[in-house]
């Protein structure tokens, strides 16, 4: 059979004591190059789960496997701009949200805090997650504002310790001052350098 991934042809027999082999040979073009399995088309049939089984049911029949692999530029520009509208929202909510914590915070208030919390803990994950994608210069429009992007996550991240601590105190003045004087300013900045690697509406490319 043949495995065709990357414009590389690789051929294998057809033999149920090769598809581990076929399977490392896959995942290792994709480790190298940082890319992500979206599904193979098997003999023009689309497969995208239980691959092994399909393999040890076909193995004998199979003759062509073409690896159809995530549009990496795509996806990355589509969290960017998830993230840009993200933290557009975060800043126009941020002011009103320490200013209930300087008064007496409602319920709803400590769900908004809440909410706030699980939307830091992404941020932090999709940066992470980008930054750790092989030849990510190569496929931003600018790396060096992505860099910069990564130290303002850095500087939420640092300012995380002392938001809990004074929600397990339940401070709230603190609170207020933590969310309008340090958290503030981070998302404000992170904005303005995503702007400069998020694409114009309708462009599916980030470079």
């Amino acid at each position: 059979m043949k495995i065709i991934l990357n414009n590389k042809v690789l051929e294998f027999e057809n033999k149920p004591e090769i598809i581990e082999a076929i399977f490392n040979a896959i995942n290792t073009e994709l480790e190298e190059t940082g890319q992500n399995l979206h599904h193979l088309v098997i003999d023009k049939k689309i497969v995208d789960k239980d691959f092994y089984d399909y393999f040890l049911e076909n193995v004998l029949i199979i003759e062509n496997v073409e690896v159809v692999v995530e549009d990496l530029e795509k996806l990355v520009n589509e969290t960017l701009r998830s993230t840009s509208q993200y933290l557009s929202n975060a800043i126009f909510q941020l002011e009103p949200l320490a200013e209930a914590f300087y008064k007496t915070p409602e319920q709803e208030t400590w769900g908004n805090l809440a909410d706030f919390f699980e939307g830091i803990g992404w941020i932090m994950d999709t940066a992470e997650n980008i930054d750790q994608i092989k030849n990510l210069d190569q496929i931003l429009a600018d790396y060096k504002a992505w860099n910069n992007y990564v130290l303002s996550v850095r500087e939420l991240l640092k300012a995380m310790p002392g938001l809990e601590e004074a929600l397990t105190n339940q401070d709230q003045v603190l609170i207020g001052d933590l969310l309008l004087y340090e958290v503030l300013p981070v998302f404000t900045k992170a904005q303005e350098t995503l702007n400069l690697l998020v694409t114009s509406e309708g462009d599916t490319h980030v470079s």
